[in-house]
């Protein structure tokens, strides 16, 4: 065996091992450098790749109407600036002999919401017809006659989602949470059947419906709303959209959106772009991100 043989004076120098770790202050500086490249390797991926209503935000823009395109019978009424509200709880439809009217019920199934009813006119002087209830439709109110045999209404139409089938357990709501036909609505009524309006794209919904109008020449429903104060299309102004088909109440948006300078609204369709993809374009930065060298 060897023996090390130690070449100077004195005693072999004794090595402790403190002076092998790393000074407090670099360690510290290693470690906050280490959760700032975590947290970039979440967030950038993020905000880089997005779907749906993952959008970065959306500076306001400015709703428009030409009103000079609109009929002659229009304009006085789409060029007003007034806030105008009915809030009338009912209507009678001559052509049809029947009643519209907000209620709830007696035994109170429908809550603490109104609900619309229907209650057609006597057909004997001693008989009188039961108060039929619309289903789904809560807080009718600004109730207008079309003279289509109609009365037309804004409310806010609730669908519930399906039942599961018979013998199987509900399965929870995936995240997002899908869009039902849920929201505010314009709803045209003839005493029997019921008819209400849909988006006119998946990047547009009425917010809050005013002002309801019948056009004399052709009875087409025009109403107003308020722009959006958040989502893609947010901004100031007033949108302007009628009704010309009552059994499909499909709606006609007349106004523009103004955008700011150097942003580009999402065009319709966009929300059902593949968020599989963005997950995986997401994943594929994250990875790539936490393999630099720290």
């Amino acid at each position: 065996f060897f023996k090390p043989v130690f070449l100077g004076k004195g005693d072999p120098p004794a090595v402790s091992g403190t002076e092998h770790r790393m000074p407090l202050l670099p360690n510290l500086l290693y470690g906050l450098f280490a959760l700032a490249l975590g947290v970039t390797g979440y967030f950038l991926p993020v905000n880089i790749f997005y779907c749906g209503s993952n959008r970065p935000f959306a500076p306001p823009g400015h709703w428009t109407t030409n009103i000079t395109a609109l009929p002659d019978d229009v304009q006085d009424w789409a060029s007003s600036a007034e806030h105008r509200y009915s809030f009338s709880s009912f209507v009678y439809i001559p052509g049809e002999k029947v009643t519209l009217f907000q209620g709830s019920s007696v035994d109170g199934s429908n809550g603490a919401t109104m609900g619309l009813w229907a209650a057609p006119a006597s057909v004997y002087p001693f008989q009188t017809a039961e108060p039929r209830n619309f289903p789904d439709i809560e807080n009718p109110t600004e109730f207008i006659v079309t003279g289509t045999g109609r009365a037309c209404f804004r409310a806010y139409k609730n669908t519930p989602p399906p039942p599961p089938p018979n013998g199987t357990r509900p399965k929870p709501i995936p995240v997002p949470v899908p869009k039902l036909n849920s929201g505010n609505v314009i709803a045209c009524c003839d005493g029997k059947t019921l008819q209400t309006t849909k988006d006119v794209s998946s990047n547009t919904t009425l917010l809050n419906p005013y002002g309801l109008y019948v056009e004399n020449a052709t009875k087409a429903l025009w109403f107003k709303d308020d722009a959006a104060y958040s989502g893609p299309f947010m901004g100031t102004g007033t949108l302007i959209y009628s009704v010309d088909d009552y059994e499909t109440m499909e709606l006609t948006l007349h106004s523009t959106y103004h955008a700011p300078r150097g942003y580009k609204p999402p065009a319709d369709g966009d929300d059902a772009e593949d968020c599989d993809k963005v997950e995986r374009q997401r994943a594929l930065m994250a990875l790539f991100l936490s393999t630099l060298p720290v």
